[in-house]
């Protein structure tokens, strides 16, 4: 999931533009969210194996959470924002 992470956050910096890092920010922000919580979860069940089944779990409904948002990342440009500002406008 890091390596995965690493891709998007350069991905989106790669850009350049400061609109498109708010409009992917909080995607960024819940994948290294799901991140730690897995690395947090590994250390539980080091102390303690009764957390193994809720970090296998966890890890890998956060892998496939993380997937989802590389891949709206890896498939959207700066040419999208103007298509979701319109929706926003709309509502």
């Amino acid at each position: 999931m890091t390596e995965e992470y690493e891709k998007a956050v350069k991905a989106v910096v790669a850009v350049k533009d400061n609109e498109y890092l708010d409009f992917h920010a909080r995607r960024l922000v819940e994948m290294a969210g799901h991140i730690i919580m897995g690395y947090l979860l590994l250390l539980d069940t080091e102390r303690d194996d009764k957390f193994r089944n809720s970090t296998e779990i966890y890890i890998q409904m956060g892998r496939a959470e993380n997937r989802a948002r590389a891949e709206f990342i890896a498939n959207s440009s700066l040419d999208d924002l103007g298509q979701f500002k319109q929706v926003q406008e709309s509502v």
